[in-house]
């Protein structure tokens, strides 16, 4: 067994030595174990709940954005959203803090599901399920008594309630040399192990603070929900709730800026149709030259570009393009083409009429842009068409900003065009998996069959992994433990994407001297070769201390016992005389002299 062993351990280590090929060091702050927390506290909150997979996606990226965008920048950084408590205040203030804030959101979700704004209401209860669940790590809360837990809970989402007198929450001065020890404190937040935060796995409070978190997960949105019934009624308040629930949508959501409950419906679906124009690209074949047409593309849809929309929604390039339509106009009055001059006025006539119905639909006040509308359809009914035209940028200068605020904003992206290529041949890598991570996103795709993937996301810092696929008989284990997908890769590093620009990621494999296809199949399946290992080794040797005690094999001169050289001998000679052109050769032990077919002698012919 010992022996077994050893092989193990060795066929182990060589293995992931294998899996590991090209690994560089990751930045550990872009994987704080409070964000993964997060992540599994809502889940585990949700999904008992009947919400979708898509549902609790989008609320966990809300919920872990609460610290992705506060760690890219410090200026966005409120104690109150993680239940700290700053220099100067006393515990029961920064409580008092954290719980407003959480009441806020909740009520926010409320109005959002009231007006059946589900993305809404998913960002506003993400980021109070966040703050809700920093309180169990950054408090005292599972050192108190029963009585006082409950206490602690039941004030946890009434402003009015205070908490019980004993309760602290953890000190943190993000202006101090040392934030999570500010000078002077007698209850810091402290690192790892030894801190009075419970964020780290390897507290030994962490797993209690972590089931405290999820029941006050489960219980703030149960609170919602029941709410939302006293004031709407069972029936209504159903009907919202599972919309919400069983919200189903892609993940290009991130391509707005946030914060995302400013957005419509609408606008989100025209964001993550923006990946449909990938295609044509990809069919092409992904002509670099093309790229910028491309970008200008996404440019287009991004400021609302779309055949019901000629001009967009952004309000400065609709009035630029609508201005410039005079000289079009001009020009056609000039040859004698009045049709066209018509039809040119006719269509920013209409786009002016759509932008103002829209509007009044969302109560945005119409009149000076109706008083506008009524003066620019007099100047076209009288021919005076480049009148018309320079009169429409008032009603979208007017209604454009109010009702879709975000495409005012240039949108943040980059394309990602990503290869994997073997070091050694030199060819594409086919079907690899690859995961891009930005601060609060990621992204998973596959390279297809010539070794590429394209892909929009936001530019900036973000880090490229290239998992291995690892599975157990079958079952695909990262998939049910993401987790290890920064641990078990092949490659992987850093990258800074340019906004609004082609980012080429060339990813390079190296397997020394195995080939691609045998080393991508041993590592993804290390897991069952080593199970192989360890079940076969042993029963070899079991075999051999067998055989070696019946007296068959010879451990020591490695040679076959004398009685089993004799039958050996025996079995060739009868098949020598059965087929006298056979040439065969054994060689039973050291130093034996090997028997050939031709010096077998005939066997002699039974009698009937």
């Amino acid at each position: 067994m010992k022996v077994a062993k050893l092989v193990a351990v060795v066929s182990l280590i060589v293995l992931l030595s294998l899996a590991q090929t090209g690994v560089v060091d990751a930045f550990d702050s872009y994987h704080p174990t409070a964000e993964s927390t997060h992540e599994e506290i809502t889940e585990e909150a949700l999904k008992d709940q009947g919400f979708s997979s898509d549902a609790i996606e989008y609320v966990e990226d809300f919920n872990t954005y609460q610290d992705w965008s506060e760690w890219w920048d410090e200026s966005k950084y409120r104690p109150e959203h993680h239940f700290d408590r700053l220099p100067g205040k006393s515990h029961a203030d920064a409580f008092k803090d954290g719980v407003r804030y959480v009441r806020a959101e909740m009520d926010l979700a409320k109005n959002f599901l009231k007006k059946c704004d589900t993305m809404g209401a998913i960002a506003a209860i993400g980021r109070a399920l966040h703050t809700v669940q920093d309180f169990f790590a950054h408090s005292n809360y599972v050192d108190l008594s029963d009585a006082d837990k409950a206490a602690a809970k039941d004030a946890l989402f009434d402003p009015t309630k205070d908490p019980p007198s004993n309760l602290k929450l953890t000190g943190y001065d993000p202006n101090a040399e040392d934030p999570y020890n500010p000078p002077g404190d007698p209850y810091p937040h402290g690192r790892g192990k030894e801190a009075n935060a419970k964020d780290s796995a390897d507290h030994p409070q962490h797993g209690e603070a972590k089931k405290a978190a999820v029941e006050a997960s489960r219980e703030m949105v149960k609170k919602i929900k029941t709410e939302l019934e006293k004031e709407l009624g069972a029936d209504k308040a159903k009907e919202l709730w599972k919309k919400f629930a069983n919200f189903k949508g892609k993940r290009f959501i991130i391509l707005l800026p946030p914060p995302y409950e400013e957005y419509s419906p609408a606008e989100i679906k025209r964001i993550e149709g923006l990946g449909c124009i990938l295609g044509p690209w990809e069919l092409a074949g992904l002509d670099l030259k093309d790229s910028k047409n491309l970008i200008e593309q996404i440019n287009l849809i991004a400021r609302g570009f779309s055949p019901e929309y000629p001009y967009g929604l952004n309000a400065e390039v609709a009035a630029f393009r609508i201005t410039a339509l005079t000289a079009d106009v001009r020009d056609a009055v000039a040859r004698g083409d009045i049709q066209a001059a018509q039809d040119i006025t006719r269509t920013a006539l209409d786009y002016s009429k759509r932008i103002i119905d829209e509007a009044r639909s969302m109560n945005v006040d119409v009149d000076q842009a109706l008083v506008a509308l009524w003066e620019a359809q007099n100047l076209y009914e009288t021919g005076h068409f480049e009148g018309a035209l320079l009169t429409i940028p008032a009603i979208t200068n007017d209604l454009l900003p109010k009702a879709y605020p975000a495409f005012q904003k240039p949108l943040e992206f980059s394309i990602y065009l990503i290869k994997a290529t073997h070091v050694e041949t030199e060819k594409p890598l086919k079907n690899m998996a690859v995961a891009l991570q930005w601060p609060y996103y990621e992204a998973n795709v596959k390279v297809g069959e010539e070794g590429y993937a394209v892909l929009i996301g936001p530019p900036g810092k973000f880090e490229y992994i290239v998992p291995l696929e690892l599975n157990l008989l079958g079952l695909p284990l990262l998939e049910y433990f993401p987790q290890l997908k920064n641990y078990f890769v092949w490659t992987r590093g850093l990258g800074t994407a340019p906004e609004g620009s082609l980012t080429m990621l060339d990813i390079s494999i190296s397997t020394l001297f195995i080939p691609a296809e045998m080393a991508i199949l041993i590592a993804n399946n290390a897991i069952n070769i080593l199970l192989f290992l360890l079940i076969l080794l042993p029963i070899a040797w079991k075999l051999a201390k067998r055989l070696r005690s019946r007296g068959i094999w010879s451990l020591k001169s490695k040679k076959i016992a004398p009685s089993y050289e004799m039958g050996i001998k025996k079995f060739f000679e009868v098949i020598g005389s059965r087929n006298e052109n056979m040439f065969h050769s054994f060689s039973v032990s050291k130093g034996a002299s090997p028997v050939y077919a031709s010096e077998r002698r005939p066997s002699i012919t039974p009698q009937r």
